[in-house]
C-alpha cells in the first residue's frame, strides 16, 4: 500500500514544479538602458566620473541625422603628453545602437581626450565627437568671471578656466596646452606633448600626412570624412591669400557661416558653451573689453611657460594661458612652440580669423598682448570656450 504522506508530497512538489515551468522567466535588464544620456547635442562631451555613456547621431547642436549609421568606432585617445596610452585607455569601449552612440570609461578614470566616428557601410565616416575627459572637474563650478571693461566693469559672463582639452590649469604642465583647431572645423587636433617642445603629444593614431587644399580637398564634407587630416593651402596657393582651408576659386571669397556666435553645426564647445568673440567693436569681445587696449605689454612666467592673467582679465585666483605651438598653414604640421594664440569665432574684413594674440621676447623677459589679431583660418590654434548667453 502506498504510504499517503509521501504521496501527498509528491503531488504537492509536481504542482509546485508544473506552476513554475508555466511562469515567462523575468527578461534581463536592457544595458543600454543603463548609460547616462547627453540629451543637450553637441559636437563634444565632457566626462568628469567613470560610466557609461550615450548619445544621439545627430549634427552638432542640431536634431539632424549623420545618415545610416553601420558601427562607432574610437578614432584615437590621448592624455596630451609624452606618454603613450594603450587603445581603451581613455575610452574602453564604443558601439551604436538605434541612432544612440554608447561607450564606456575604464573603472579608474584616466584624464585625457577622445574622438569617437560613426561610419556607414561602406566605412566612410559620417560625423565624429569628441569626448572630454577630466576626472572631478566641474567646468561651470569652476569658471572665472572677466571683466568687461566697456559696460563699466560689470562682467563679461563665465568662461572656462583653462583651454578646450585642457585637463589641468597648473602652469607648466603639458597638460594645459589642450586641443588644436583649423578655424570653422569640429574636430580637434593633437597640441604639443609639452609647453617646451614642438612634438604632438602622443596618441593611439598614426596620424595621416596633411592635404593640400583643392576643390576636391577643401571642402566641409571632406573635412567631415577625414577628421585627422589638416587640410593646408600652401604658401603659393593663389587662391588662398586669406589662408583658408577652405576653397573657393575667387580670391578672400570664402564661407564665414562655420564657426559663428550662435553655437551651430561645427561649433567644437561642450553643451551650454560656445566659442569666443573679439570683436572690438561690440561689448561681448573677450579680450579686447577686459582691457581696452590694442596692445599692452607684461611680464610672463619664463620657468611656467605662460601669463597669467589675474587681475588684467578678471579676479580668479589664476587666469592661466600657456605657451602653444600651432600647425602651419604653409604646410599643415605642427610648428614649435613661442607664442599664446586664441581662436574666436569672429573674422576681419580681409576674411582672416580674429585670435588673441601674445608675442614672448625672452630677451627683456616680456610679453607683448594683442586682444586681437589676424590670422589664418587654416592654422590650426588652441581655443577656450565662453558660457552660452
Amino acid at each position: 500500500m502506498t504510504n499517503p504522506i509521501k504521496f501527498s508530497v509528491f503531488l504537492l512538489v509536481a504542482g509546485l514544479v508544473a506552476f513554475a515551468s508555466c511562469e515567462k522567466p523575468t527578461p534581463a535588464p536592457d544595458p543600454e538602458s543603463q548609460a547616462i544620456l547627453f540629451a543637450d547635442p553637441a559636437n563634444c562631451f565632457m566626462v568628469n566620473e567613470p560610466g557609461f555613456y550615450t548619445f544621439k547621431t545627430v549634427k552638432g547642436k542640431t536634431t539632424e541625422s549623420v545618415g545610416d549609421v553601420a558601427v562607432a568606432v574610437v578614432l584615437w585617445e590621448t592624455f596630451g603628453t609624452d606618454t603613450q596610452p594603450q587603445v581603451g585607455d581613455v575610452i574602453s569601449e564604443a558601439y551604436y545602437k538605434d541612432g544612440q552612440v554608447y561607450f564606456k570609461t575604464p573603472n579608474v578614470l584616466k584624464d585625457g581626450n577622445a574622438l569617437i566616428a560613426v561610419k556607414d557601410a561602406g566605412n566612410k565616416i559620417l560625423w565624429s565627437w569628441h569626448i572630454w575627459v577630466c576626472n572631478g572637474w566641474d567646468a561651470t563650478a569652476t569658471a572665472q568671471t572677466y571683466y568687461n571693461k566697456h559696460l563699466g566693469g560689470t562682467s563679461f559672463g563665465a568662461v572656462m578656466d583653462r583651454n578646450l582639452g585642457a585637463t589641468s590649469i597648473v602652469p607648466g604642465d603639458a597638460e594645459t596646452i589642450g586641443l588644436m583647431y583649423q578655424w570653422g572645423r569640429k574636430d580637434p587636433f593633437l597640441g604639443n606633448d609639452g609647453v617646451s617642445d614642438h612634438k604632438a603629444a602622443a596618441s593611439t593614431l598614426i596620424w595621416p600626412d596633411p592635404v593640400l587644399k583643392t576643390k576636391e580637398t577643401g571642402t566641409i564634407e571632406f573635412a567631415i570624412a577625414h577628421p585627422t587630416v589638416i587640410i593646408y593651402p600652401g604658401q603659393y596657393a593663389t587662391e588662398s591669400i586669406n589662408g583658408d582651408w577652405y576653397y573657393m576659386a575667387e580670391d578672400h571669397v570664402t564661407d564665414n557661416t562655420r564657426w559663428q556666435e550662435k553655437k551651430d553645426l561645427y561649433d567644437p564647445c561642450p553643451a551650454g558653451w560656445t566659442l569666443p568673440r573679439a570683436h572690438v567693436s561690440e561689448n561681448d569681445g573677450l579680450w579686447y573689453n577686459t582691457v581696452l587696449e590694442d596692445f599692452f605689454t607684461m611680464d610672463y612666467d619664463a620657468s611656467s611657460k605662460g601669463l597669467d592673467f589675474t587681475k588684467v582679465f578678471g579676479d580668479a585666483k589664476s587666469i592661466w594661458y600657456p605657451y602653444t605651438g600651432h600647425y602651419a598653414w604653409e604646410d599643415g604640421r605642427l610648428h614649435p612652440i613661442a607664442p599664446v594664440v586664441i581662436w574666436s569665432s569672429d573674422i576681419s574684413d580681409d576674411e582672416f580669423g580674429w585670435i588673441f594674440y601674445v608675442n614672448i621676447n625672452g630677451e627683456v623677459n616680456l610679453a607683448t598682448v594683442i586682444p586681437y589679431m589676424e590670422g589664418s583660418r587654416a592654422q590650426a590654434f588652441p581655443t577656450r570656450c565662453v558660457a552660452v548667453k
